[in-house]
């Protein structure tokens, strides 16, 4: 009977070992933390003084309570003896109360906090690079200057120095408004602004050791008002793909300005000159949410768009020998003319006369912007 009793107790002590772990995250977790100030206080296995004592422990011990019954605590105390658990109750006049509540109780079926719904809005920023072909514009940059160094040459002077700007990107930034429809579409509205400079300087030498400079520049300014329609593909909970595409009405606004000035002559021109058409534009992007609202993204954005309809205005004011000539105003359309050499573009009311075809010009600003940017949700 003794060694069916200690098998027992030892098979006891084995399953509860075995519990620890499993026990650990099924207790709640305790409440109170608890020093003996006693020399010995029993461990009951009741919430009576009555009650069998299943062990004692020694004076400042520390024992952790799980609940209060009256004037008791319930423990789980591992014996130093055997490492035999026992779980039981101590008198609160044994003990003194060292923290209460240590942490908060465990949630052994926690509730998932819903996700941020809103309003459905969605407020996306956007900065970076637009790159575009410009087509003919570019051309009749480098064909320009270069007709007017063969005046400026014929003049006596060397060339000195070139520093030559394409006009084929610029800065673009721009913003958007997305309404979600369903869990994966959304619909809006968006703008854009993209900002491009070209300035061209070539540096020519005189016999008398003086140095003039012909400045050709260029500045391009389009303005985009598009219409959204967007499509969300999650990756994983933090990472999805942005299908985005619609139409736009763009705004060119497009300044030439060609600047020359020595010792004998002066002369400045200036082509201004706008036009408003309709495109289309589409999106693809991967963004990253930093939570519910906030959201950082990389995205890059085609466009599909051709101004073929430039007008406005060109002056052209000019000086030679301390007098000056009258200043030359022309309106109407911007025109190429095509030569294999001296290319150039011209604003006039009518076609103008040139070795070349002669046709309007096109300003092409499809391309690609290279965008970084962030999103609200509201």
């Amino acid at each position: 009977m003794p060694m069916t009793r200690a098998l027992a107790v030892t098979l006891l002590a084995l399953i509860l070992a075995a519990a620890m772990p499993l026990a650990a995250q099924i207790l709640p977790t305790p409440e109170w933390k608890l020093k003996v100030a006693v020399d010995a206080a029993s461990i009951r296995l009741k919430p009576e003084f009555e009650g069998p004592i299943a062990a004692t422990v020694p004076k400042e011990t520390i024992l952790f309570a799980y609940e209060a019954t009256g004037a008791w605590y319930r423990v789980l105390v591992a014996l130093a003896k055997d490492g035999a658990l026992v779980l039981g109750y101590i008198a609160t006049s044994d003990v003194e109360v060292l923290e209460e509540k240590t942490a908060a109780a465990a949630d052994f079926w926690p509730i998932e906090e819903p996700p941020y719904r809103g309003l459905g809005l969605a407020v996306r920023l956007t900065g970076g690079l637009g790159v575009f072909r410009s087509s003919e514009i570019d051309a009749s940059l480098e064909g320009m200057a270069a007709a007017a160094e063969e005046a400026i040459l014929a003049k006596g002077l060397s060339p000195v120095t070139r520093d030559v700007s394409p006009l084929h990107s610029g800065t673009a930034m721009g913003g958007d408004v997305l309404l979600a429809v369903s869990p994966r579409l959304s619909i809006g509205a968006g703008f854009g602004y993209t900002r491009a400079n070209s300035a061209s300087v070539y540096t020519y030498n005189q016999v008398l050791n003086l140095d003039y400079t012909l400045d050709n520049t260029a500045l391009l300014q389009v303005y985009a008002y598009r219409l959204d329609a967007a499509t969300t593909i999650p990756l994983n909970p933090k990472a999805s793909l942005v299908l985005c595409a619609g139409p736009a009405l763009y705004q060119a606004k497009y300044i030439h300005t060609m600047a020359w000035v020595d010792a004998s002559s002066s002369w400045n021109l200036r082509q201004d000159v706008r036009q408003s058409t309709f495109g289309g534009h589409a999106s693809l992007a991967l963004e990253i949410s930093l939570n519910d609202r906030v959201g950082l993204f990389a995205q890059a954005l085609g466009r599909l768009v051709r101004f073929t309809s430039l007008a406005g205005t060109e002056t052209l004011l000019r000086e030679d020998h301390s007098y000056g000539l009258p200043t030359l105003t022309y309106a109407g359309d911007l025109y190429f003319v095509e030569d294999d050499s001296f290319s150039q573009t011209a604003v006039r009311s009518t076609p103008p006369s040139g070795p070349g075809a002669v046709r309007k010009a096109v300003l092409d600003f499809s391309g690609v912007d290279f965008l970084f940017g962030f999103r609200v949700k509201f």
